[in-house]
């Protein structure tokens, strides 16, 4: 991997990483909006602590340089769960 693929990759990395911290950390602290959101759609609001943690941890796990598969389900795990958010809107 050249030099300049490696700035494009970790600039998307944080990115990423930095979108999926800060939805993490709303959805942890439970705020108004979240919690009308979940029940506006009929889901508990115990999911909002679980999506919490897993996107914490998926964040966790695209950041460490090693364990490439634990990276590559971490990188699924979000792709199936941002499409999500245009069904929403």
């Amino acid at each position: 991997m050249t030099k300049r693929n490696k700035i494009i990759y970790w600039i998307a990395t944080l990115w990423l990483a930095l979108g999926m911290t800060s939805t993490g950390i709303v959805q942890l602290i439970k705020m108004k909006e979240e919690v009308d959101m979940m029940t506006h759609l009929g889901y508990p609001i115990y999911f909002l602590t679980l999506l919490g943690i897993w996107k914490i941890l998926g964040v966790t796990a695209i950041l460490i340089p090693k364990f490439p598969l634990l990276k590559e389900w971490a990188y699924a795990g979000f792709f199936f769960q941002c499409p999500e958010l245009f069904f929403l809107i």
